[in-house]
């Protein structure tokens, strides 16, 4: 059973950071394993984060505002299952003009923290995984998307297979293109797996 909720630190509430090296014991604060209530409380806590609550329900938790890294996010969306949270994802949207200079740093960023990719691949986009093969409980995939976003996802990979697997595979897991799951079509069309549309 989970804890009481712990005020989140002053460092998270002034910027959120990528969280360190190492196994992925949670989402930058947010327990892997945690209810909805007890992320929405550690979200709201962090300066400028604000629940956006169309994307609410028993699967989802979104929220707008605030950083990541150092960048403005778009969106965040926290995803839940029978044992609690197991997806956590990160979108930013930066300038055009910046937008391939915003995911190299990003990309270079997470390799320093942790490692060296374990796969990337290019299919009108360009991805990258961390974490893959066993050597973390959680993995982290750095998307840049066809219409100019930056997606940036935190996995635990058991939570989402058992979330995956009770909700009948209606909430896919991150999408890698050597595995399949998800629905492709409706992400391939527009472009991200975080679209509202795709989300419901």
């Amino acid at each position: 059973p989970l804890g009481p909720i712990q005020p989140a630190p002053l460092a998270l509430a002034m910027n959120v950071d990528i969280s360190h090296p190492g196994p992925l014991p949670d989402f930058l604060g947010v327990p892997w394993g945690a209810h909805p209530d007890e992320a929405r409380a550690v979200m709201i806590a962090r300066e400028g984060v604000v629940p956006v609550p169309e994307l609410g329900g028993p699967q989802n938790v979104g929220f707008t505002g605030g950083h990541f890294a150092n960048k403005q996010v778009a969106l965040w969306l926290l995803q839940f299952g029978p044992d609690g949270m197991h997806t956590a994802k990160v979108n930013v949207r930066p300038p055009a003009l910046i937008l391939r200079q915003q995911f190299t740093e990003l990309v270079e960023r997470l390799t320093r923290e942790y490692g060296a990719p374990s796969s990337r691949s290019q299919m009108g986009q360009t991805l990258y995984t961390f974490g893959e093969g066993g050597e973390l409980e959680g993995s982290i995939l750095c998307q840049q998307t066809p219409d100019g976003q930056i997606v940036v996802a935190y996995q635990h990979q058991a939570l989402n297979v058992a979330a995956v697997s009770a909700l009948g595979g209606l909430d896919a897991p991150v999408h890698r293109p050597t595995s399949g799951g998800g629905c492709f079509i409706a992400t391939a069309a527009y472009g991200t797996d975080l679209h509202a549309d795709v989300v419901a």
